[in-house]
């Protein structure tokens, strides 16, 4: 398996360094570039003036008043708000036939309609369980809703078809994803001991001043929190009865030569 290679605390301080040198540094009230365009364009810009609308008329192309009646909506479209009172007469391209729309009314607003509904008999009626054909065949394959999750009942599934926690014995250990979850297993958690490593003598100490020395239990294993540039090493070892053994990994820092070559290859 490769070696996964992560950039610790040291490494980005030398990448960060890397691009202190790499870029210049933005002065105080100077934007992001110099007035590189041309001299030419700088005198066009510098003779520009403000424009003044003309106002339209039949000779001259320019801008308009909105007049009474009238409005601009927010599309700029010019609509008519009021035209006043128009003469029939004086309405062309009317229809001649106008088709009525489809509508409704309330029953008090037909005349009769009420007493007329009054004497009629309701429609309503009833019909025995025998007198519906396969009725009864049906009904009998069916289950209580009182007999969902009680007693001597039927139980439950939740929404992936799985019976819930709540209606298995107390003692089915119940999977999470297909494995088993830490509550269950005694003693999951005891077989890692944090403490500080002392390579010469290749002991484990309680403290970072290395007073109290942990005595160490075949199997179990053990964690260096000894600081180094202001971050744990956190270095896994397990103790095989005589000695402490360093745990293999697949993660380690990039060195300082291992960043130059990543950001040549980025640059190439």
């Amino acid at each position: 398996m490769a070696q996964l290679k992560v950039i610790d605390q040291s490494g980005f301080l030398y990448i960060w360094q890397k691009i202190v040198a790499k870029f210049v540094a933005k002065e105080s009230g100077k934007g992001l570039s110099t007035n590189d365009f041309t001299d030419a364009y700088k005198t066009k810009l510098e003779g520009l003036s403000n424009y003044t609308l003309p106002t339209a008329s039949t000779d001259t192309k320019g801008g308009i008043k909105v007049g009474t009646g009238l409005e601009v909506d927010q599309n700029g479209k010019l609509n008519v708000t009021s035209a006043g009172s128009v003469a029939w007469s004086g309405i062309s391209d009317k229809p001649e036939v106008f088709t009525p729309d489809t509508h409704t009314h309330a029953q008090s607003d037909i005349t009769g309609l009420s007493d007329a509904l009054a004497g009629k008999a309701a429609s309503s009626h009833t019909h025995a369980q025998s007198d519906i054909t396969g009725l009864s065949d049906a009904l009998s394959g069916k289950i209580a809703s009182t007999e969902k999750g009680a007693n001597s009942g039927v139980a439950t599934l939740d929404s992936g078809g799985k019976l819930t926690s709540t209606q298995l014995p107390s003692n089915v250990v119940v999977l999470d994803n297909g494995v088993i979850p830490s509550q269950y297993i005694p003693g999951a958690f005891e077989d890692v001991v944090d403490g500080y490593y002392d390579s010469t003598a290749g002991k484990f100490y309680e403290e970072s001043t290395k007073e109290t020395e942990i005595t160490g239990v075949a199997g179990r294993f053990y964690v260096d929190l000894t600081v180094v540039n202001g971050s744990p090493v956190l270095t896994q070892y397990r103790y095989s009865g005589s000695a402490y053994v360093p745990v293999a990994t697949y993660v380690s820092a990039m060195s300082n030569n291992e960043i130059d070559t990543a950001i040549a290859t980025a640059e190439s």
